[in-house]
């Protein structure tokens, strides 16, 4: 969902809700992603983002997109 620092890719989560909208269902988000942007190295320990701005600006954009762009 960030291929890329201050890029946002949200494709993949818009087929995963619509196809969760077309059972009738409504998505209940959980936040368990780790960019691997912001989190270069692959580890199940490490919990903290490399750029707590910059993880906070995903979320927004994250939740920006999911309740204002895809209602």
């Amino acid at each position: 969902m960030m291929p890329a620092k201050g890029r946002y890719n949200w494709d993949k989560l818009d087929r995963e809700l619509e196809s969760i909208v077309a059972t009738g269902a409504r998505p209940m988000l959980c936040l368990c992603m780790k960019p691997p942007v912001l989190f270069p190295k692959l580890d199940e320990k490490v919990v903290h983002p490399s750029s707590y701005p910059e993880w906070e600006g995903f979320i927004e954009q994250f939740v920006r997109h999911v309740n204002t762009e895809r209602k």
